[in-house]
């Protein structure tokens, strides 16, 4: 989907969990969550890009091996928000409109994507 502003969607993932290390990356149904999650964006069709913006390579190089494209951010990250706010600001600036997808969300469903971003666009 083609308009203007452009809309960027970015999944913020990290390597480290309160309750299960590396989770993004567990398999669900042959994949790891974070391709669920990319996939369902991708499937809502509202973005014009995607973006995975994860703070270890385990994570970059899964991404990639599914076609996704990514950004490896700081360790630091207080929250996935900033990790996004991190990956706007270098990969897209002057972006208007950004959306936090979460990469544990493997089930999101993409109608409700458009439902959420269609007030933003016009």
């Amino acid at each position: 989907m083609s308009h203007n502003p452009k809309t960027i969607a970015i999944i913020p993932a990290r390597i480290g969990s309160d309750e299960v290390y590396a989770k993004v990356l567990v398999d669900i149904g042959g994949k790891p969550v974070i391709q669920h999650a990319y996939e369902r964006a991708k499937e809502s069709g509202v973005f014009d890009e995607i973006l995975i913006a994860a703070d270890h390579e385990r994570i970059t190089e899964s991404a990639e091996g599914f076609g996704a494209k990514t950004y490896l951010t700081k360790m630091q990250h207080i929250c996935g928000t900033d990790r996004c706010a991190e990956a706007a600001r270098e990969v897209f600036p002057g972006a208007k409109i950004v959306v936090n997808v979460q990469a544990d969300e493997p089930f999101i469903n993409p109608r409700m994507l458009p439902v959420v971003i269609e007030p933003l666009i016009n």
